[in-house]
């Protein structure tokens, strides 16, 4: 299921009994019984690309689409920590903290958008990643565009829960970016700056 931020309802979010994957265990997402969630985002800037981690960062946009969306992943990694915590006992075999669990999660928000105006994201991008230029070609290799100072629109994928003995995440990925086309000028603007 594809979400725009407004549609996101917290509640309707459940994990599955955990499963163990290669030395980790997994707890899937459910939302509203959908085996994933997806997210749009606005437009963000991107800032690099290191192995398979795109850096992101959400504009300051007080109030607008940036606002929402940084909003709503906040939450959903919060009710990520929290449903980690309450489900302790049964996925790690004991009792853990709500506050050890929080230091043991690895958030990929970089930054808090209340101390900078802006928030940093670093994200997984999934093997089979599309990738579409601002005239909505699919570019078989993103690394041949240039993506310096250009706004992409991000196609976020919410998998579920990862977690090993002391650390543990969301499970979320990039499967599809576009880059967001320049903002078209109509004539009359143009006539009135000159």
């Amino acid at each position: 299921i594809i979400l725009n931020t407004k549609d996101i309802d917290i509640t309707k979010i459940t994990y599955t009994k955990p499963i163990k994957e290669r030395g980790y265990h997994r707890a899937n997402i459910l939302y509203d019984n959908y085996e994933t969630m997806s997210i749009q985002s606005p437009p963000l800037k991107f800032n690099g690309i290191t192995n398979s981690i795109l850096e992101l960062t959400i504009p300051n946009n007080k109030g607008g689409r940036q606002k929402k969306f940084y909003s709503a992943l906040y939450k959903i990694e919060q009710h990520a920590i929290h449903t980690t915590a309450n489900n302790s006992k049964e996925w790690f075999g004991r009792q853990v903290s709500f506050d050890r669990i929080r230091n043991m999660f690895k958030s990929f928000i970089l930054t808090s958008e209340t101390l900078t105006g802006a928030a940093g994201l670093r994200l997984r991008k999934s093997r089979d990643i599309e990738f579409y230029n601002e005239s909505k070609e699919l570019v078989e290799n993103m690394d041949t565009v240039h993506l310096t100072n250009v706004p992409l629109v991000c196609l976020c994928r919410v998998d579920g829960i990862l977690f090993g003995k002391n650390t543990a995440k969301l499970d979320i990925k990039i499967v599809q970016v576009k880059i967001e086309p320049p903002p078209v000028v109509k004539q009359n603007e143009v006539e009135n700056e000159v």
